[in-house]
């Protein structure tokens, strides 16, 4: 199997034209600056007036304010099932969402549903990594949620074949997270690839920009995947 550094430099050149598209976006919502280029040359053009206007920012702000005040309600339906039953997984639904907001609190990070409404209107993609497991006795869920401008992914005919979303990470961050890594590039920061197939994870360092060094970027974790699927939900 191709070392997944290749893999993500292949697929990135395909995900290229949408990511484009989104920095455009992010662009008209930032409010850069808008500058005549002349033809000839692609530089600013000389003795021009340039006014950047405000409608796509009103317009997206706008838009992810009114969906914000939508409540989010969970309904369970099934055959055969009573009111307690359907209760019971619809508090245990809620649960979930509530416990993933408090772990998102520590990324900076509101809650997932307004993630969710900023991706949908400013990116056009939702997507996130969800695992949960046994910690000593207590369910952990562990929902990653991910800016689709950084996350690139293959489909085969049936679901999703790998994926893989990018964090740009401090040194001291990787380093407390991955005491037992010996680092072999130096840097101050490092762009944090987290990939995943239907047999394994893997982590990856790599540039902050996405890219490898000459090393093929370095791989720092490795563990097998028990779910048997890729446990990454992507929605267009």
């Amino acid at each position: 199997m191709a070392e997944i550094s290749d893999w993500i430099k292949d697929i990135s050149v395909d995900f290229n034209p949408l990511f484009v598209r989104m920095d455009k976006d992010r662009d008209l919502y930032n409010q850069v600056e808008y500058a005549l280029k002349d033809l000839a040359t692609g530089k600013p053009a000389k003795h021009v007036v340039n006014i950047t206007m405000n409608d796509a920012k009103v317009f997206a702000d706008r838009a992810q304010s009114f969906m914000n005040e939508a409540v989010l309600q969970t309904i369970v339906e099934g055959r055969h099932l009573s009111d307690k039953q359907t209760t019971l997984i619809e508090n245990f639904d809620t649960d979930i969402h509530y416990e993933i907001d408090q772990q998102l609190l520590t990324r900076d990070v509101n809650s997932l549903f307004s993630f969710l409404i900023e991706q949908a209107c400013i990116r056009g993609t939702l997507a996130g990594r969800y695992l949960s497991w046994d910690d000593e006795g207590k369910f952990t869920p562990d929902l990653l949620p991910c800016d689709s401008r950084f996350l690139v992914y293959e489909y085969g005919r049936k679901d999703l074949v790998q994926a893989a979303f990018r964090t740009v990470r401090t040194k001291a961050s990787v380093e407390e997270e991955y005491p037992d890594i010996k680092i072999k590039v130096d840097a101050k920061k490092y762009g944090l690839w987290e990939y995943w197939n239907k047999k394994q994870g893997e982590i990856w360092l790599g540039k902050p920009d996405g890219t490898f060094d000459d090393l093929g970027g370095q791989k720092i974790e490795e563990k097998e995947n028990i779910f048997g699927y890729v446990p990454f939900v992507i929605q267009g």
